[in-house]
């Protein structure tokens, strides 16, 4: 999507002068782009409906039963869906991802090896 928008950019005569001037301040196209999306993604995790939505995530999926499943392991279920694949590493692995996907510290949208922390 990055090389998308840049290529149209870098077609329209008006972007690149502007385009120029900033990186003639010292500001390039991939600060531009790093703190449109960090500031988008700080903005989607400070939201109140994705706090929730995480915080609905290590709840029941049945409210009348508290014993049924919760969320989050319904999900772990549904990814891993041999028994024997649904280990405590892969458990593990799975909520790593998700507090990553949720962190407001993580700004960033790749999520690899060097994230996680298992």
């Amino acid at each position: 999507m990055k090389d998308h928008i840049k290529e149209k950019l870098d077609t329209n005569e008006l972007c690149v002068s502007m385009l120029q001037k900033s990186e003639e301040k010292g500001l390039t196209f991939d600060d531009l782009w790093n703190k449109k999306i960090n500031s988008t993604m700080k903005e989607w995790k400070q939201n109140k409906n994705t706090q929730k939505v995480y915080k609905d995530l290590y709840k029941s999926s049945n409210s009348e039963d508290e014993k049924v499943n919760t969320y989050i392991t319904l999900i772990i279920k549904f990814i891993f869906t041999a028994e024997k694949e649904r280990m405590a590493s892969n458990s593990i692995w799975v909520q790593s991802v998700i507090e990553t996907i949720f962190n407001e510290k993580y700004l960033s949208t790749k999520i690899d090896s060097k994230v996680i922390e298992i």
